[in-house]
């Protein structure tokens, strides 16, 4: 896990410096949210694992913890399905 975090943090470093990020936002915007999400998972592991006495609240937390991971995977994903989209659109006009 340590190894995924650190990868994010210089990916999202290497953005920043290069001033990366969606049109008409600012690249320092855009570097805070990866940081903000590895905040967010690691706070609610912590409590997770700490809360491994009472398996309801245990099970709560990690379910939380990965809802929160996948926030970014499903816009990720979003974009890529658009892009395709936009990709059959040119190569399969309709008739107007």
């Amino acid at each position: 896990m340590q190894r995924i975090s650190w990868d994010t943090t210089l990916a999202a470093s290497d953005a920043l410096v290069r001033e990366a990020g969606p049109a008409g936002r600012d690249a320092k915007f855009f570097y805070i949210i990866p940081l903000t999400d590895m905040l967010i998972f690691a706070t609610l592991i912590l409590f997770a694992f700490r809360a491994r006495s009472n398996p309801s609240a245990h099970k709560r937390l990690i379910l939380v913890a990965t809802v929160a991971l996948l926030i970014a995977a499903i816009a990720a994903g979003q974009s890529t399905l658009s892009t395709e989209k936009l990709r059959l659109r040119r190569c399969f006009p309709t008739a107007s």
